[in-house]
């Protein structure tokens, strides 16, 4: 492996990882067998004794491997022994060539997850430690709170899901067989087999929107589940009919619904991630953990707990934002291709104004999220500006339309790929909402 030299900064960083790691019972002998398996020594023959402090071994540690130039040898062993450590992950895929491949993302963000779960484990085993006992009276009020939100937040995105899917593999379909219903006599039968998808989908909607314990929470949702049932049987008459008119008209109330609904659903989602009070969560394991003796072997899995939930719930509003920008475009598609379905000085002016404002917020998401993606679009976007440069005049010429679906097709994509990122993440983090409810019973 090559040699790795880490600045002083980074070397004081590591020193602290290894402190977390072997901190509480039986830590000098863990150290000791992470060293003597990846560097081939015994830190008591070369370091001290049993009774040196945790933090001197860290020193010496630290100082023996930058002379031997083994730091990446120790850095990556402890990557692997610590999948879930937040900091030193942030360091080791700064200073580690490959690290994302040692341990990836998902192996991660499963170990954050299991920290987490862990810590409030450990709080309920600690109930009957007066400090404790303490600390979970004064946060029981926020504690309730987080339970509830972490519900809401799943349920929210849950309804979220079916809206996205529906927008982006069904109403193409649903529009694509009712423009042929008249001269297509297979029309009739695939707009039946999507008319049944959708009464699928709308069950999906009304089971989660039920889920929300809260009635009013739960009335406005109810109500537009309705409506995509609603829409479902219109379409099944219209393809046994069958009836163009009905079915287009059902297509447009579709469309409508798909236009307004995910954006009130995106602010809900938002404003629920952002207001979980999980910070009282983390500061009940830390003051948890201090109450303990620095033995205790539930110390250091409170600490750990605590900040793998911080970064979980650090991620997931890093994705909401991500996932609200992205709604910023997905708005803005609407009223674009309805501009571009007009071929009139008005609808052309609204695309001058329009196009720019996507571009500009897709660099934007770019600049907070790259990826293969961003070049995707970038072609696609100079295959529209070749066929409609803008400021355009109309009329807008067909491949200039063909140029706009593409990119919009390949944006869509990539939302739905931030959406189910976003759905797991939410789905994780709402697994502690059951242990919070047992921490907070009798």
């Amino acid at each position: 492996m090559m040699a790795l030299t880490l600045p002083p900064e980074d070397q004081e960083k590591l020193h602290a990882a290894i402190c977390r790691a072997f901190a509480g019972e039986n830590g000098h002998a863990r150290l000791n067998t992470l060293v003597k398996r990846a560097l081939g020594f015994d830190i008591y023959v070369e370091l001290g004794g049993p009774a040196t402090p945790i933090n001197d071994f860290a020193s010496g540690l630290t100082d023996q491997v930058t002379q031997a130039g083994t730091t990446a040898t120790l850095l990556e062993a402890l990557f692997l022994e610590r999948k879930g450590d937040p900091a030193l992950r942030e360091l080791a895929l700064r200073a580690l060539p490959g690290a994302e491949t040692l341990v990836p993302a998902a192996v991660h963000e499963k170990a954050l997850l299991e920290s987490a779960q862990g810590g409030v484990g450990a709080l309920d085993r600690l109930r009957g430690d007066p400090a404790v006992r303490d600390r979970l009276g004064e946060a029981a009020v926020d504690l309730r709170r987080i339970s509830a939100e972490l519900d809401l937040l799943a349920g929210y995105k849950s309804l979220h899901d079916v809206l996205h899917d529906v927008q982006l593999r069904l109403y193409p379909q649903i529009a694509e067989e009712t423009a042929r219903l008249a001269t297509d006599p297979d029309s009739a039968l695939n707009l039946s087999i999507h008319a049944a998808d959708l009464s699928t989908s709308a069950a999906k909607a009304v089971d989660a929107a039920e889920a929300l314990t809260d009635p009013v929470l739960a009335s406005p949702e109810l109500s537009w589940t309705a409506g995509f049932e609603a829409l479902a049987t219109q379409l099944e008459a219209a393809a046994e009919a069958p009836d163009q008119a009905g079915a287009r008209l059902a297509v447009m109330e579709l469309k409508q619904l798909l236009r307004f609904q995910p954006p009130r659903l995106n602010n809900m989602l938002v404003q629920t991630a952002r207001q979980i009070p999980v910070s009282k969560l983390v500061e009940t394991m830390r003051v948890a953990a201090a109450s303990l003796a620095e033995n205790d072997a539930e110390r250091p899995s409170l600490a750990d707990a605590a900040n793998a939930l911080e970064a979980l719930v650090r991620d997931i509003r890093a994705r909401v934002e991500e996932h609200e920008a992205w709604q910023v475009v997905e708005t803005r598609f609407w009223l674009t291709e309805d501009a571009l379905q007009r071929d009139d000085q008005l609808a052309v002016d609204e695309l001058n104004a329009l196009w720019p404002m996507v571009t500009r917020q897709i660099e934007a998401i770019q600049a907070m999220a790259a990826g293969d993606w961003a070049t995707d679009l970038k072609r696609h976007a100079g295959d529209f500006a070749a066929a409609c440069p803008i400021p355009a005049t109309p009329p807008v010429a067909p491949e200039a339309r063909r140029a706009f679906q593409r990119y919009v097709h390949r944006s869509r994509v990539q939302f739905y790929f931030v959406d189910r990122a976003l759905k797991s993440r939410c789905i994780d983090v709402a697994k502690l909402s059951s242990p919070l409810r047992q921490l907070l019973g009798p």
